[in-house]
């Protein structure tokens, strides 16, 4: 009889319990605008990060319901489209490589006719990890570079402390050992004042 109980106490506190997934969805039906926006990006940052660090796909199907929510709810926003061309080149590249490349290509090409400097650099910056992310460091470097420079211009130390970081790391596999640490050492300056 006690177990039955705590069963019935834990089942209904499960029941009851309502996923952080759940709640978007509610908030996709019941927010205004900004609020269904929000949502839907952060579903999408949800299904996006499990697939590129566990590797599971399983959730693409339910993704790919929300893209076209993203899209229409962009329409109106230039920084939003870039935002969605951005999400559509994560999304995709473990499906189709080279639309992954396209949706890049485009929030590039929108965030430089925007003129936005910040949405520039954010381009730049994540072309250049999905660059990284399919080995081609390289290129993923260029990109990098170009982010940096955008950041320099924007005095954001933060980004530019992450962007430092990851040209230090691609330098370290290009055995070029003293302008790897260089970018470290930067990278890590600017941390180190962001934190104290």
């Amino acid at each position: 009889m006690r177990y039955l109980l705590a069963f019935l106490l834990i089942s209904g506190w499960l029941n009851s319990y309502s996923s952080p997934v759940d709640s978007l969805k509610k908030i996709l039906k019941t927010g205004n605008e900004t609020e269904r926006y929000h949502a839907v990006k952060q579903l999408l940052t949800h299904y996006i990060s499990f697939q590129k660090t566990v590797g599971d796909t399983t959730n693409s199907v339910e993704a790919n319901q929300y893209f076209p929510v993203m899209r229409r709810l962009a329409e109106r926003d230039s920084s939003r489209l870039i935002e969605y061309d951005l999400y559509m080149g994560w999304f995709l590249v473990k499906y189709d490589l080279l639309k992954s490349f396209e949706n890049i290509r485009n929030a590039i090409k929108a965030a430089r006719e925007s003129k936005n400097t910040r949405s520039i650099g954010e381009c730049y910056l994540t072309a250049g990890m999905l660059m990284e992310s399919e080995l081609d460091y390289f290129l993923g470097l260029q990109y990098y570079f170009a982010a940096i420079n955008y950041f320099k211009l924007l005095k954001d130390e933060t980004k530019l402390a992450f962007a430092y970081e990851k040209v230090g790391e691609l330098l370290i596999i290009y055995v070029q050992y003293d302008r790897a640490l260089e970018y470290l050492t930067k990278s890590a300056e600017l941390f180190r004042k962001r934190c104290l």
